[in-house]
């Protein structure tokens, strides 16, 4: 369905590329589309994370990825996860319960970002009720999300780096002759495992063993998604499958 275009920001070359092929969660109409639009506008996500102690709005996130390292309830741990094009986050600025401090944040791909300020949000959705439909199925996806990677956490150490290779391919992946490759390091890897780097060095050299992937400087190639993939199947996955069609993940000869 076309949309309407945001509006024009010619000094920010982040508006070189307006969300034309966004897609919209909750299915909402156009006329909220073309109204949630005009509220857009490009932002610096580094230079934004940094300046404020509490979520403004609603990001989109249309190139590029993002890890993100998210505490639990409790602020005791947190949940690693990675970002990429097309997808929503910032929901928990509608909660006035959240912690101000939402993530750790690290880019691995020069991202381009529109957000959609808290203030502006809320005074069209008292005008458009069907906005709170766009809001509620933002924060169903981030939910299903996080509620994998919390399930995940009881299982086996391979089965949860696998898990989250995959999940990496699927957001941040760069499709090479001979592989899925991950611009990621095992330092950043370990973090969003919540594991020691000698922990992770040890599955990583075995799946290499095994043929699985390549490990480089600075980043890790995925050689064979099904055989990733195996570790999973005694995972419950019924809130996000990385990767649920091997086939459109495989590199292109």
């Amino acid at each position: 369905m076309p949309i309407a275009k945001p509006p024009a920001h010619p000094k920010d070359p982040l508006s070189a590329a307006p969300l034309a092929q966004a897609d919209w969660p909750g299915d909402i109409s156009t006329r909220v589309q073309q109204a949630l639009l005009a509220l857009a506008r490009p932002v610096d996500l580094m230079q934004q994370h940094s300046r404020l102690s509490e979520i403004p709005g609603i990001f989109y996130l249309e190139q590029g990825a993002v890890l993100m390292a998210v505490p639990d309830g409790e602020m005791k741990s947190s949940i690693g996860m990675a970002l990429g094009p097309g997808d929503w986050w910032g929901i928990h600025a509608f909660d006035p319960a959240s912690p101000r401090l939402f993530a750790l944040m690290e880019l691995v791909a020069q991202p381009v970002v529109w957000l959609f300020p808290k203030a502006e949000v809320e005074q069209l959705a008292s005008r458009q009720p069907e906005v709170y439909k766009w809001l509620f199925a933002i924060a169903l996806r981030l939910h299903g999300l996080r509620m994998q990677l919390h399930l995940n956490s009881w299982h086996s150490l391979p089965q949860r780096v696998a898990y989250l290779l995959l999940h990496l391919g699927e957001r941040c992946g760069q499709p090479q002759a001979d592989g899925l490759q991950l611009p990621v390091s095992q330092q950043q890897l370990s973090q969003l495992a919540g594991i020691s780097r000698p922990r992770l060095n040890e599955v990583l050299k075995q799946f290499e063993g095994q043929g699985l992937l390549q490990l480089g400087r600075g980043q890790i190639r995925l050689l064979d998604i099904p055989g990733l993939r195996a570790p999973l199947q005694s995972l419950n996955l019924m809130f996000h499958d990385p990767l649920q069609s091997p086939d459109s993940a495989a590199p292109q000869a």
